[in-house]
């Protein structure tokens, strides 16, 4: 028997390679269910569910698996002798809930995980699963950088900028930051917002996956930004959102967490693991600071939590010369952010005086004030990382 082998199990190919924890779940068995015609499907068992049939039986028939009550037996046996030949081959792992920055100071990305010792496999939990395939990696650096590069060309700044600021989230968390957000108007189609907001994902992934879409609900907007963490957000097309969704976004993304609740069964407050530290941007066709003071009287706690840039005016490039260059974001993307990960990881005790330092310079020279504080942070953070990914190599911006 091993379990790294395929065995056929109610009809189906079944094979597992890890036993991990899951913060929720507790101890789970990462299955995969190797489909004829689709492929793997990759999903957890939890073993606590193991015992109870039942429990086993609606997780299987989730996975589209028609099981009776003499093939779940079946299957109940061959999964907890799959679980006890992998505790007698290797450690349990722990299988994060969200990316970026670990408490031991590691650093996930989709399915690898950074940490000084090198680069190990991460097992999928319950909260990744559906989004661990998103961080993959493909193409080369150079293909990648060529399509950063186009925003060297003149009138292009304000697009820098915003590349930087929404890749510079995993440096947010050192300086104490849960970040803030930045807004793309315009009422122009062509000018490129979504495809800023791509070459943004194609950093550390694939950059349409990763783009939070404009039908996309509050809750899944929100679960989005604690599963990414420290990873920036892209949400398209925001203008169609209410006045009390951009507001509880804008206030959200400057708090670092979601709204809490409680829990069904009893009168206390669910464990809320959506967290983070990230900054998020957002397209838009109208002003959000001016939907959201429609809203209220004051909005200045808003207000100071987002920045907002009209991008009418932006040049206008070439159609072919554009559609050379942005095509290879089909092919080529998460490369650069595999090279920043492990930056990250070697360098983190140096990370907040870095920030820090660069923080006292625009400080000076744009003569902040406390209620300016994350303004302040955010710029620091984008101008150290602007010199970070320069010194590696990821662009050519001067």
């Amino acid at each position: 028997f091993s379990s790294r082998r395929r065995h056929t199990r109610c009809g189906r190919d079944w094979s597992s390679d890890v036993c991990s924890s899951d913060l929720v779940d507790g101890q789970v068995l990462a299955c995969r269910l190797h489909l004829p015609m689709d492929g793997i499907r990759n999903f957890n068992i939890p073993l606590k569910s193991v015992g109870s049939r039942d429990e086993l039986r609606k997780i299987v028939c989730s996975q589209g698996i028609v099981a009776t009550d003499h093939t779940i037996k079946e299957l109940s046996f061959y999964i907890a002798a799959m679980a006890k030949e992998l505790k007698q081959m290797q450690k349990e792992e722990t299988a994060r809930t969200q990316m970026g920055w670990q408490e031991d100071g590691s650093f996930v990305l989709g399915k690898r995980e950074y940490s000084k010792t090198g680069i190990r496999h991460c097992p999928p939990s319950n909260a990744t699963m559906n989004y661990q395939s998103m961080f993959d990696m493909s193409g080369t650096l150079v293909e990648w950088r060529e399509v950063l590069d186009v925003y060297k060309n003149p009138g292009f700044e304000l697009h820098q900028f915003l590349y930087f600021f929404m890749t510079s989230s995993p440096f947010l968390k050192f300086i104490d930051q849960p970040g803030m957000m930045a807004s793309m108007i315009s009422d122009e189609s062509g000018i490129g917002k979504s495809t800023l907001g791509q070459v943004c994902n194609s950093l550390w992934g694939q950059p349409v996956k990763m783009t939070s879409m404009p039908h996309d609900t509050i809750n899944a907007v929100v679960n989005r930004m604690g599963v990414f963490n420290n990873l920036g957000l892209y949400i398209d097309e925001f203008t169609n959102k209410t006045a009390e969704v951009c507001s509880d976004i804008i206030y959200m993304s400057g708090h670092g967490r979601g709204k809490e609740r409680l829990s069904s069964s009893a009168n206390v407050e669910r464990v809320n693991n959506t967290t983070w530290s990230q900054n998020t941007m957002v397209s838009a066709n109208a002003s959000l600071t001016d939907k959201v003071s429609s809203l209220k009287a004051s909005s200045e706690g808003e207000n100071m939590r987002i920045f907002e840039f009209d991008m009418r005016g932006t040049p206008v490039l070439d159609k072919q010369y554009a559609d050379d260059k942005f095509s290879k974001l089909k092919d080529n993307y998460g490369v650069g952010g595999h090279i920043l990960a492990a930056w990250l990881v070697e360098n983190q005790d140096n990370i907040a005086t870095l920030v820090n330092e660069t923080r006292k310079i625009m400080d000076k020279k744009f003569n902040f004030n406390s209620k300016e504080r994350k303004w302040s942070a955010a710029i620091a953070g984008a101008y150290t990382n602007a010199a970070i990914q320069r010194e590696l190599g990821l662009h050519h911006f001067d």
